[in-house]
């Protein structure tokens, strides 16, 4: 189980929060937010239960025990994944944020190395 800090961004946006009001909510410091969002910070249990209370979600979601934001909800359906997409899914959910990106930045410069697209 890893702490999913891009779920609290994702659930943050579309709810119209910032980062401040979410501090707010949560009784921690916007600095913290930021922290958690990037995924430099795993906040304490205390932390985690505020911060799903606050954005309406569970902890189960924003650890990854669950695909559904909403307690009791079923999950949308995910598309089929190859056996190769699933074996880079999982190697990137098991890296730090860091490492996630710098894993992203090197497939991006392999796909144009090899006359792939570019952004």
């Amino acid at each position: 189980m890893q702490f999913r800090y891009d779920r609290v961004l994702q659930l943050r946006k579309a709810q119209g929060m910032s980062q401040g009001d979410l501090a707010v909510k949560c009784g921690i410091a916007q600095t913290q937010v930021s922290k958690y969002e990037r995924g430099t910070v795993t906040p304490s249990a205390n932390a985690l239960a505020a911060i799903a209370d606050a954005l309406d979600t569970s902890a189960d979601y924003l650890l990854g025990l669950t695909d559904a934001p909403t307690p009791g909800e079923k999950p949308a359906p995910q598309p089929s994944l190859t056996a190769p997409e699933a074996e880079l899914l999982d190697l990137l959910r098991s890296l730090d944020a860091p490492a996630q990106r710098q894993l992203v930045e090197t497939l991006k410069t392999l796909r144009q190395s090899w006359g792939g697209e570019s952004e």
